[in-house]
């Protein structure tokens, strides 16, 4: 190798010399790269670790190759770090199986080659858990590693509630995910010295209730009349996921009936919050705040012939859940009538003097009005 070495140099100063100044490049072949270390990072790959020339000017591109025997395998890089220290990774390998490497060095003016490497003896394939029967509880469910094998370690993780793996059997117990008949999904994944690290997943839900759902009114709707406008505000609603979860009402839709006594005129409004209010009736506006719920609905019921009592009648639905409520009846507002306010005056007739009331006195004739 020394000899080699020394005939190299020698190469590269008659070339030099016989170049002069003009020369750009350096025509030699690489040196020969040296492996520094080798270690399998999976079932089906290993790193190796070299050293090759630190590239100065004028050197010529050079590219690292590590091949693997048996089977050929190889990956090549142009890149080399501070002392010319380079990592290749080669992928595609057998599980199990031992391997030596060669890094080989290329340019345009030949090939170098690198003693082998020790031996490197891929990791063994993971151990991918499968799963038996699915028994769902009230707040998760249970199953078990059908391929358990205690010389692993297991561990667990779910996306809600909480999760626990038996370190003698595999047994599996999620529980709190959520309202009956919600979904989980677990990941349980193996490692072991010489072995791949292995996941596999599992999604399945809690037993669902029988019971139906219910949509309730929390408080009351309400109606106000000021002037020909009439206001019906819906209340406040709870939904009873399974009859007994109680969450935030998310309304679908609301349906307002304004209800008119004693006449054959009724106003009628339809609103979908979940695609856009639609209004059957031209002289009413819709007032919604908040999300998936209405508030209230106005109408203006001065085109009405006939006023008389009103109420409001609201129906509103989620998750094929109904509700209904009327507010409370009102009339139409009582105008007590405005009574003439009377006057008195005195009137003077030489010595008499009397006193005459109304609307609008006046002094009898050969009276005349006292000041």
């Amino acid at each position: 190798m020394f000899c080699e070495r020394m005939r190299q140099i020698i190469f590269l100063v008659i070339s030099a010399f016989m170049a002069g100044s003009s020369v750009s490049a350096i025509a030699a072949p690489p040196l020969e790269p040296r492996i520094e270390s080798a270690y399998a990072e999976a079932s089906n790959k290993v790193t190796v670790i070299f050293y090759g020339k630190v590239p100065t000017v004028g050197d010529l591109p050079t590219i690292y190759t590590a091949v693997s025997t048996p089977e050929t395998k190889s990956a090549s890089t142009s890149s080399l770090g501070e002392g010319g220290r380079g990592v290749i990774t080669i992928d595609g390998l057998k599980p199990s199986t031992s391997y030596t490497f060669v890094i080989q060095a290329k340019n345009q003016d030949g090939v170098s080659q690198s003693g082998q490497s020790n031996t490197i003896t891929t990791l063994a394939a993971g151990l991918v858990s499968t799963f038996g029967d699915v028994t769902s509880t009230s707040t998760g469910f249970t199953t078990k590693v059908t391929n358990f094998d205690s010389s692993f370690t297991y561990a667990i993780r779910v996306d809600k509630g909480n999760a626990s793996i038996a370190p003698y059997d595999g047994s599996i117990v999620v529980e709190n995910i959520g309202n009956p008949g919600e979904q989980a999904t677990i990941t349980v994944t193996t490692s072991r010295t010489g072995y791949d690290n292995a996941s596999s997943t599992l999604t399945a839900g809690s037993r669902r209730s029988s019971e139906p759902s219910r949509l309730t009114a929390k408080s009351s709707p309400s109606i106000l009349r000021t002037g020909n406008v009439v206001e019906c505000v819906a209340g406040n609603y709870e939904f009873l996921r399974n009859g007994k979860y109680a969450e935030a009402a998310k309304i679908e839709s609301v349906t307002y009936l304004l209800e008119i006594a004693n006449s054959n005129a009724s106003i009628f409004s339809s609103d979908n919050f979940v695609v856009s209010p639609r209004f059957l009736f031209p002289d009413f506006t819709n007032k919604v705040s908040g999300i998936g719920s209405v508030k209230s609905v106005k109408w203006d019921i001065t085109p009405l012939e006939k006023k008389s009592s009103i109420r409001c009648v609201i129906f509103a639905v989620q998750e094929g859940a109904s509700v209904s409520n009327t507010t409370l009846t009102i009339s139409e507002p009582v105008v007590t009538p405005i009574r003439p306010t009377r006057k008195a005056i005195s009137c003077k007739k030489g010595a008499v003097v009397r006193k005459v009331t109304g609307i609008s006195p006046k002094c009898p004739r050969g009276y005349v009005l006292v000041p």
